[in-house]
């Protein structure tokens, strides 16, 4: 029988018989929760203990080592599960002593120096979304021990001969210092606000405030309030994200949820050892307190995060389906570590 073969000689039948075994070695690579993308296959080169089984290739590979975390760079890897996995895995190792530049707004007059405002008339709140969880961990509703904090980057400001226009970046979020409670309302920074601007055709010639970041304000904010209750910092227990809009850190619950709905408190908690808590800390919203415990050791000595619960905040209404207008929530559980978590 003649055999047809390509220009080089390779014959059909025997590409035929190569593909076939390139499909089938790629069939058998490990398993891992929550994702089915083969770029998080683990690499036969690396020797790993059992304890990291369940981590991706960014975990434990050399290249992730070498990432500048004194530049807020954590990731390397291509998809948003991937950086997010990456990035959750760097704030452990941060936690755990790898050196971090730490913040240098300690003060809470640097929000003024920086054009922050406190807006006195944005102090009412409703606890619907975090009703459930606050019933639950038998935290209080009212006014105080909660306080309101509004505060929006609006006012110019000229430092060292440079000019920082007004960004309009807000953050909206309610401190409970009595029991170590923040919950984030609403937040959408400088950074991101002069995108949209751009986005919108304008014109932004001037650089980003340096106090942008929702983890410096914030630190600086929950100290304030300790000083003001006479409360210890290192209380800090819990950060709230209600109602969570972004798209990534959605997309980054879905693939961590697998084929399961996200319920209603007491919801789904992922320990951060594992690939999707890791994920979770990494995701836009998380990342905030990763970076705040990271870059504040000195206030936060020893705390890490360990569980991340999500949560759909419809007590009533049934399980939070893929689709649906109604935006999951997310807990973050801060204790004192590292050792015996990781």
């Amino acid at each position: 029988m003649a055999i047809t073969t390509r220009p080089g000689g390779l014959s059909v039948v025997a590409a035929g018989i190569a593909a076939l075994l390139i499909y089938l070695c790629l069939q058998i690579r490990p398993n891992f929760p929550f994702s089915t993308d083969p770029a998080l296959a683990i690499s036969t080169t690396h020797r790993r203990s059992p304890a990291q089984a369940s981590l991706p290739e960014s975990a434990v590979s050399p290249r992730a080592s070498h990432i500048d975390l004194a530049n807020r760079t954590l990731w390397s890897r291509a998809t948003t599960w991937e950086r997010a996995v990456e990035k959750g895995h760097n704030f452990v190792c941060a936690w755990q002593g790898s050196t971090v530049a730490q913040s240098e707004f300690l003060l809470f007059t640097d929000l003024e120096d920086w054009g922050w405002i406190h807006d006195p008339d944005n102090v009412e709140f409703e606890l619907g979304p975090i009703r459930d969880p606050f019933e639950a961990l038998g935290l209080s509703m009212e006014t105080p021990p909660n306080i309101k904090e509004t505060w929006q980057q609006n006012e110019d400001r000229t430092i060292d001969g440079t000019l920082y226009k007004e960004t309009g970046g807000e953050y909206e979020q309610i401190m409970n210092v009595v029991r170590g409670v923040i919950v984030t309302v609403w937040r959408i920074s400088p950074l991101k606000s002069i995108e949209s601007y751009k986005a919108m055709g304008e014109d932004w010639p001037w650089p980003v405030p340096k106090l942008w970041q929702w983890s410096d304000v914030t630190f600086l904010l929950y100290q304030q309030e300790c000083g003001i209750f006479n409360q210890e910092i290192t209380d800090l227990e819990w950060v709230f994200h209600e109602t969570i809009i972004n798209q990534d850190t959605n997309n980054i619950i879905r693939q961590a949820m697998g084929d399961n709905s996200v319920t209603a408190w007491p919801g789904r908690s992922f320990h951060v050892s594992s690939e999707a808590g890791k994920a979770l800390l990494g995701s836009p919203n998380a990342s905030g307190t990763g970076w705040m415990l990271a870059q504040h050791k000195a206030a936060f000595p020893n705390k890490v995060v360990d569980w991340i619960t999500v949560y759909d905040p419809r007590s009533q209404s049934g399980a939070l389906l893929p689709g649906s207008p109604v935006n999951p929530c997310m807990a973050v559980h801060i204790t004192d570590g590292p050792a015996g978590l990781w």
